[in-house]
């Protein structure tokens, strides 16, 4: 008897152990994949967990053999059916559908999804198909195929259930109507499409569209589209693309906007006085000039530099992630804000001194190390060192504390 509770408690705590650490992720897995390691997978418990197994099916074929397989129970996400009016039975665990559509303004019907489906993911490519969704979804992916898709969105296009959609960067459709119960809208657009759903939306306040909108994307070109933002003020996150030529000037920021990403050429500098306080995330590759006092709003949580090479100077005290894509500078005692959690540097030839990291670290990342780099530091939890290029090196060390839980690159 004692040998039985000792060998069910042993699987019982394994199967514990593997699903809490697989919980709350996506298993991506092609066809070929699910019937090699079907054993493995059936170990997961997807419904007491939120693990999900998505197969993707890359041709009609695939699709077939999907449907003739008595293992197709394992699956709770499909992706890329070509036969999407093929009767899907026999999945219980099935949670989230994707398919192309592959008619010329013909009918897509989903009706025949099992009730478990809650997630739908679409690529269009005709504006004038009716699309028939199941009617307990929840979240739809409207893609495409690289092209702009100008499929129109009006009253009843979307089951009343419908809380979150994400529409491309190619959608250029027309939007009159969205369901009442709509908590998340993601999309990458002009300002126009954003001021259109603005009317859409004029029964909710703006905390409401603040929070509806806070995964979608403004992308801005000139001085007049930003001014127009401040019309906007439940529209928070901006970016200036690779072809803008926009300049920065004092105070020419709306106050409320708190994403920035800056894609262009031109702001290798930038003004003083040019970014607003409030601004919690800057990403701005281009970015290649000295850091000055004020210059970085005391806002600021995350920023993202790729071309930034100068001493760290005057970061904001309450940075929480910073990401330098090259660095040959040293890091010295003080230069890094004690809140920091997260320092990640792909290419670095610069040099840590002894104490430095604040005890706020909990992920360090650098690679190509090859200085005489010093690490004392019992907090961080996870690391990511190009341990090759160290070893090179007979004067580096890397001194950590056994509480260190890492994860090494080679």
């Amino acid at each position: 008897m004692d040998l039985f509770f000792q060998v069910w408690r042993n699987n019982y705590i394994r199967s514990h152990v593997r699903n809490q650490t697989i919980d709350g992720c996506r298993i991506d897995i092609s066809f070929d994949y699910l019937e090699r390691n079907h054993r493995f997978l059936s170990m997961l418990d997807t419904k007491l967990f939120d693990i999900d197994i998505c197969v993707h099916l890359s041709n009609s074929g695939d699709d077939q053999r999907f449907q003739d397989s008595p293992l197709r129970h394992l699956a709770t996400s499909l992706q890329g059916v070509y036969d999407d009016r093929k009767h899907i039975d026999h999945l219980p665990r099935l949670k989230s559908f994707g398919t192309f559509e592959n008619e010329v303004g013909g009918v897509i019907d989903f009706s025949y999804l099992p009730d478990t489906v809650t997630e739908v993911s679409i690529a269009l490519l005709f504006a004038k198909s009716i699309i028939n969704f199941p009617k307990h979804l929840k979240k739809c992916y409207m893609l495409d195929n690289g092209i702009s898709v100008h499929t129109p969105v009006g009253k009843d296009f979307f089951p009343a259930s419908l809380e979150s959609v994400v529409f491309s960067e190619y959608y250029r459709g027309i939007i009159t109507h969205l369901p009442e119960n709509i908590q998340e809208i993601e999309m990458d657009s002009g300002i126009k499409m954003f001021t259109n759903l603005d009317k859409v939306l004029v029964g909710k306040s703006v905390k409401e569209k603040e929070r509806i909108f806070r995964k979608s994307m403004v992308t801005t070109y000139d001085k007049n589209q930003l001014a127009s933002l401040r019309a906007l003020p439940w529209l928070t996150n901006v970016r200036f693309p690779h072809t803008s030529d926009f300049k920065f000037e004092e105070n020419i920021m709306p106050s409320h906007i708190k994403r920035l990403s800056i894609l262009s050429s031109q702001p290798n500098q930038i003004p003083l006085g040019s970014l607003n306080q409030g601004l919690v995330y800057l990403d701005a590759p281009q970015f290649s000039s000295p850091l000055t006092n004020g210059l970085l709003p005391s806002t600021l949580q995350e920023i993202n530099l790729n071309s930034f090479n100068y001493p760290l100077d005057f970061l904001p005290t309450g940075l929480r992630i910073l990401k330098l894509a090259q660095f040959n500078q040293v890091i010295s005692i003080g230069s890094l804000p004690t809140s920091l959690t997260h320092l990640e540097i792909p290419k670095f030839s610069g040099s840590i001194l002894k104490d430095t990291l604040p005890s706020s670290l909990t992920f360090l990342s650098i690679g190509h190390n090859n200085s005489h780099t010093q690490v004392y530091h019992g907090g961080i939890k996870k690391l990511d060192v190009d341990f090759q290029t160290i070893l090179k090196d007979q004067y580096s060390t890397l001194c950590l504390c056994q509480s260190l839980v890492s994860h090494l690159s080679h």
